[in-house]
C-alpha cells in the first residue's frame, strides 16, 4: 500500500526517446544506474519512493517490459515530449502526474518531493516546473490531468512548444535558489543528449558508485 507521501501523486518516465546524437542508443538503457543498473530502471525505483503508481511511457514494449511495469504508448508518435505528457496524463490514475525524462542519471529524491508538495500547497497551479538560467525544465516536473483539453487541443493544432503551453496556463516557477536548497549543483536536473554529456554522466556515476560525491 502507498505510503501517505505517495497518496495522491502518480508518476511517469517519459522513455521513448531514440537518441538520435548518441547513435540511436536507448537512452533508457544506458547503464548510468548506481552500480551499472539501466538508466530507466534507476529511474523507476527512485520515483516509487516518491509517487504511486509508477508508468513508463515508450515506443517498444518489448524493450521495456523487462521492467515488469505498465507500459504507455504514445497515441501518435513524432510528435515530441507534448505527447508524451499527454500520454502520461491519459494514465495516470491520479490528479498530479510528476513527469520525469528517462535520461537524468542523479535526479533527487528531496527535490522531487518538494515540487510534488508545492503542486499540494498551490492548487490552482496545472504545472510546477523548476527553472534556472538555462530555462525551464518541464520534463522534471509536476503536472495535473485537468491540463488534458489544453494538451490535446495543442497537439491537434500542432501548437507542440511546452514552454508556451507552461505560459498560457496556471503555472508555479521553481526558481534556482529554492532548487539549490534540495539539490545544490543542480546535477538533478542535467540530462544525457550527447557523447560528451554520456561520459561525464558515467565518470559522475563512478564516483558515486565508489563512495565520492557527485
Amino acid at each position: 500500500m502507498a505510503s501517505d507521501r505517495r497518496k495522491g501523486v502518480a508518476a511517469v518516465v517519459l522513455a521513448g526517446g531514440r537518441g538520435e546524437r548518441l547513435g540511436g542508443r536507448s537512452k533508457a538503457l544506458l547503464p548510468l544506474g548506481p552500480g551499472g543498473m539501466p538508466l530507466v530502471r534507476a529511474t523507476v525505483e527512485l520515483l516509487e519512493t516518491v509517487a504511486s503508481p509508477v508508468l513508463v511511457s515508450a515506443r517498444d514494449t518489448a524493450e521495456l517490459a523487462f521492467l515488469g511495469r505498465t507500459l504507455v504508448i504514445d497515441r501518435e508518435t513524432g510528435l515530441g515530449p507534448l505527447a508524451g505528457i499527454a500520454s502520461a496524463l491519459e494514465a495516470s490514475p491520479e490528479e498530479r502526474c510528476l513527469v520525469v525524462a528517462c535520461d537524468m542519471p542523479f535526479l533527487s529524491r528531496a527535490l522531487l518531493e518538494h515540487l510534488i508538495e508545492l503542486s499540494r500547497d498551490h492548487d490552482e497551479a496545472l504545472s510546477v516546473v523548476p527553472e534556472t538560467s538555462q530555462g525551464l525544465h518541464p520534463l522534471h516536473a509536476v503536472w495535473k490531468r485537468s491540463l488534458l483539453p489544453e494538451v490535446r487541443a495543442r497537439l491537434a493544432r500542432r501548437a507542440l512548444a511546452l514552454h508556451e503551453l507552461i505560459e498560457a496556463v496556471p503555472s508555479l516557477r521553481v526558481a534556482e535558489d529554492e532548487l539549490r536548497r534540495y539539490d545544490p549543483a543542480l546535477v538533478s536536473l542535467e540530462n544525457v543528449n550527447t557523447p560528451a554529456d554520456l561520459e561525464r554522466a558515467t565518470e559522475r556515476r563512478r564516483r558515486l558508485d565508489q563512495g565520492g560525491e557527485a
